[in-house]
């Protein structure tokens, strides 16, 4: 075939595509969009890459008027022509395709990229489909369009993996008694006798012998104990992430300093109403629960799991300023069965 022939073969091509669009698309109403939208959202770094691969589809499909996705030849356009224009790794536009596909966005016709004209939504991924292509195209677009979400589930993941490696160090200091419970009494108070030592006590009598009294010598180390300053620099910490989740509100403004007299001063009365234990030093895991009530304030949920009406600081109920985490403290410590002295 000569070369006049084959050009001849592409027109006809080329024109039968654009019929069979013309005649799907014929009586439609549709809504015009423009080749630079398109191409800015195609390259946008901040877009997820579902919008990007998506935009690059309807613009070399629809924007040719073609009901499938072609190349600037003609030629049909598969994903790896998709992933080396974006600049994205081809097996996440994979995961994308294969999302809108199941989702009924995309046609399923071999390796053709078709968008679906009138698309018959299916329900989104259930829990077997956590690990799925399609649920982590999902996951990507969430974290961009609920950001101080992701932040806020990123601070909890970390408390909560700091709280379980407290549980497990407990759980092995009190396993350390265990093994000399074969000893009696007698050979336990000669033992101490001879080295000076204290006698070795199970952890529940421990907890009641510090909330009893404060001990006469410096408080030893505890995991899951921090001291007062510690305790403070933890709640600067989470005031000023919280600030930064929501910007540009009454509560964000002025930024927390905790070089601020008055600052430091909301800082104590918040670690006040908390409660300390009895030699002044503070758990981290009660603070913990603390910052864990104020994120279910502002998302609009009681501890116990029950909606009620958000109070972030962008809602009109929403804190106006950091001084209203005193009365969250005093609630929560109320809550928790603990708080400072009147």
């Amino acid at each position: 075939m000569n070369s006049k022939k084959v050009a001849q073969t592409i027109q006809q091509a080329r024109e039968w595509a654009k019929a069979e669009y013309d005649a799907k698309t014929k009586g439609l109403n549709f809504t015009k969009d423009f080749y630079t939208r398109q191409e800015a959202l195609m390259s946008d770094p901040l877009a997820t890459v579902g919008e990007r691969a998506m935009a690059w589809i309807l613009r070399r499909s629809w924007g040719e008027y073609r009901l499938y996705a072609i190349k600037e030849d003609g030629e049909p356009a598969h994903q790896s022509d998709c992933a080396k224009q974006l600049g994205i790794d081809k097996r996440r536009v994979s995961h994308a395709v294969a999302y809108y596909q199941k989702r009924g966005y995309l046609e399923k016709r071999g390796k053709l990229l078709y968008p679906a004209i009138s698309p018959v939504l299916a329900s989104p991924p259930s829990d077997d489909d956590k690990k799925s292509g399609e649920y982590r195209t999902f996951l990507e677009e969430w974290k961009v369009a609920y950001s101080s979400d992701f932040e806020e589930e990123k601070v909890l993941r970390s408390r909560l993996k700091e709280i379980i490696k407290v549980r497990l160090s407990l759980y092995k200091k009190s396993k350390t008694p265990a093994k000399s419970a074969g000893a009696s009494l007698l050979e336990i108070k000669k033992s101490n006798s001879e080295t000076g030592g204290r006698a070795v006590i199970s952890p529940f009598e421990a907890d009641n012998q510090r909330h009893q009294k404060a001990p006469a010598n410096p408080p030893v180390d505890e995991v899951g104990v921090i001291p007062a300053p510690a305790a403070a620099d933890l709640v600067f910490s989470e005031i000023a992430r919280m600030q930064r989740v929501h910007p540009n509100t009454p509560f964000s403004t002025p930024a927390i300093d905790k070089n601020n007299p008055g600052d430091a001063a909301l800082v104590r009365r918040i670690l006040h109403e908390l409660g300390p234990r009895q030699d002044g030093r503070f758990d981290e895991q009660h603070l913990v629960g603390y910052f864990v009530h104020i994120s279910a304030q502002f998302k609009g949920f009681t501890l116990g799991g029950a909606r009620k009406a958000a109070r972030d600081p962008s809602s009109p109920t929403g804190p106006k300023s950091v001084a209203l985490l005193v009365n969250w403290a005093q609630d929560y410590a109320r809550i928790a069965g603990r708080g400072g002295a009147p």
